[in-house]
């Protein structure tokens, strides 16, 4: 679920005047290749946006086909946040923000340094968290980083301690079962049910907590210490959970990562 909200930027009398002009020419939700072409060239020209921000505009083979566009880039979005990719993510995001700006109503405020253009931005309402944990009174979360992509998914673990916020990065795919953290298996479940691998279970982590499967009873054992989950699993005597999750490490096996 996403929310509008406002941000203040300083503009010269430039860019309102393309402003006007393109808002009234341009309608995002029925707009043809080349018209979404010149108003991409236009912001990144400006400086709205970064390189790529609009690779997403793909030519249609009738010169004068239109789309809605708006709708593509908002779904496109989702779907990048949902796959894990926030490199791609935060580019659409900024070709949605500046699409936006010039559907929304303009406001203008006079400040000592000139005029100040109040325009879009989209905001998140949802933490974009995978998953939640606890180990002592520490307590930590998942999410997916920055720097991830639906082809290599890292996930974010960042922990609240006394000493502040400490944040650690799992590639999920080069995860070594037989030699794995807690905190990396606590990693890979968080992604698992953000994918939708995980049918049925929820939260497989706190599951495994419940069944003792996971037991770091500190930050150390939670962090650094290394385990062959493949017979940890194999020992475990609720099958149900076991067998759940022994499927889940055997689906992210691969010839790298045996």
């Amino acid at each position: 679920m996403f929310t509008g909200q406002m941000k203040y930027v300083a503009h010269g009398a430039g860019y309102a005047g393309f402003r006007m002009r393109t808002a009234g020419t341009v309608d995002f939700s029925n707009a043809t290749y080349e018209e979404m072409r010149t108003f991409a060239d236009a912001m990144l020209a400006q400086g709205s946006v970064s390189e790529g921000a609009f690779d997403f505009l793909k030519e249609p083979e009738g010169e004068e086909q239109r789309y809605n566009y708006l709708e593509e880039v908002k779904n496109l979005k989702t779907q990048q946040r949902d796959s894990g990719d926030m490199e791609g993510y935060r580019k659409v995001q900024e070709a949605y923000e500046a699409m936006r700006s010039l559907t929304c109503k303009s406001v203008y405020l006079e400040s000592e340094s000139g005029q100040i253009a109040v325009s879009y931005r989209q905001g998140e309402q949802t933490s974009g968290v995978l998953g939640l944990g606890a180990v002592g009174n520490v307590p930590f979360f998942a999410r997916y980083a920055e720097h991830s992509t639906a082809e290599r998914p890292i996930v974010e673990v960042c922990l609240k301690t006394s000493e502040g916020e400490q944040r650690y990065y799992v590639d999920v795919n080069a995860i070594d079962k037989g030699r794995a953290t807690e905190m990396e298996l606590f990693a890979l479940l968080s992604h698992c049910e953000k994918q939708g691998m995980a049918v049925g279970n929820p939260n497989l982590y706190q599951e495994g907590r419940a069944e003792g499967i996971f037991d770091a009873c500190n930050l150390i054992e939670f962090l650094y210490t290394n385990q062959d989950w493949n017979a940890k699993l194999s020992e475990c005597t609720d099958q149900r959970i076991s067998e759940t999750l022994l499927d889940l490490l055997a689906s992210f096996q691969n010839a790298d990562n045996p």
